[in-house]
């Protein structure tokens, strides 16, 4: 029997639930994200910018076609949005961008129309499907590709909501880049060594070092999308 809710000790730290006031959550549908680094729908609209009171009215937005995520419509509030992916709500369109704090929290912060119209998301795969190469990504999307010139840990940022890829940014040292766990969670810095398991990065002039599983490219001089 698959469970619909879960309780809020059990629910990943990184969500910004209040554990002593609340016990139960919605659990979200699996998504392509992994859930300690995604929000369900319900607890997007109603606990966080509080367009709804209830669980019936953020169906009710879902069921008037008001919400859309990377440009693609939602009706299901059990459904899910991860790092980085962009919530449009609303007849005059406000968007919103998945993004973590420095203390580990998935925050949705607001964004321009500009901003909504890209995502970054980062290579961890490629593989042959039915004789044509594709780029798996940390959201669980694939990309179709022709010509490779993508390296594993590679950034692309794709076009909204086309989804085409419109820029490569390389896993490499120069590259600024965001941290999605470990010790420095929610910090950029410029990568300045990559070796085998770990990466050597510089941020606000201290030399740190995390795993490369939590580097997560997001530009070269400055980064590409809102952070904050």
């Amino acid at each position: 029997m698959v469970k619909r809710h879960l309780k809020t000790l059990a629910a990943p730290k990184t969500w910004p639930v209040n554990r002593k006031e609340k016990v139960w959550t919605m659990r979200p549908n699996p998504g392509g994200h992994k859930m300690e680094l995604s929000l369900p729908i319900n607890m997007i609209v109603k606990d966080i910018l509080s367009y709804a009171k209830n669980s019936k009215e953020v169906q009710k937005i879902l069921d008037q076609k008001l919400l859309l995520i990377n440009g693609k419509q939602i009706n299901d509030k059990k459904a899910s949005a991860g790092l980085f992916d962009v919530i449009s709500i609303g007849k005059k369109g406000e968007h919103f961008r998945i993004v973590l704090s420095k203390k580990g929290k998935l925050l949705v912060i607001k964004i321009d129309e500009k901003d909504s119209k890209i995502k970054p998301c980062k290579i961890v795969s490629k593989r042959l499907a039915k004789g044509k190469l594709h780029l798996y990504t940390s959201d669980g999307r694939s990309f179709e590709i022709v010509k490779d010139e993508f390296k594993l840990n590679d950034t692309i940022i794709t076009e909204l909501p086309k989804q085409k890829i419109i820029k490569t940014m390389k896993f490499e040292p120069g590259a600024l880049a965001f941290i999605t766990g470990g010790k420095s969670v929610g910090k950029t810095g410029i990568i300045k060594e990559i070796k085998e398991k770990t990466v050597l990065f510089e941020s606000d002039k201290q030399n740190l070092e995390t795993s490369k599983k939590y580097i997560f490219v997001i530009g070269k001089d400055k980064s590409e999308i809102k952070l904050e």
